[in-house]
């Protein structure tokens, strides 16, 4: 139960913002998924093991595709497994520059609304505290 408070806790924070850092990681996995896919046929590729479902999936979307030569499969199946790894880099990088943006956007929201609160606290409880340790916890110890 505490995933799902912490899940609404950060999207409060992100305003929504954190539902596209997963929709951008799991279209990461899922080109990662494909480039096992297609490694895992270019290793099994000539020794006809039909036991394996992924492999019998992909060669029948070679032979949807019109690719029946072992030759043109062969450097489909590289080409394809490089493409994906390409893509799956640029949603990785993707997703950390913008795993970065939504960080920042937390510790901000968090600092603007610790400061409204200590504002809006009692005068004497205001008074009362050490100066010196509502600064440290305004601008050093929010980061922990």
């Amino acid at each position: 139960m505490n995933l799902i408070k912490y899940f609404f806790f950060y999207y409060s924070l992100t305003r929504g913002r954190l539902l596209l850092f997963i929709g951008s990681a799991g279209v990461s996995i899922f080109f990662e998924m494909l480039t096992a896919a297609s490694f895992l046929t270019i290793l099994q590729f000539g020794t006809n093991n039909e036991a394996n479902r992924i492999t019998k999936f992909v060669y029948e979307i070679l032979t949807f595709i019109g690719i029946t030569e072992t030759k043109d499969a062969f450097i489909f199946l590289l080409f394809f497994a490089t493409f994906t790894i390409f893509l799956r880099s640029i949603f990785e990088i993707a997703a950390g520059v913008y795993m970065a943006r939504l960080n920042s956007m937390i510790f901000i929201n968090m600092e603007i609304n610790i400061l409204k609160k200590i504002l809006c606290a009692n005068y004497e409880y205001f008074i009362s505290q050490n100066l010196g340790s509502l600064s440290n916890t305004m601008t050093r110890e929010i980061y922990i």
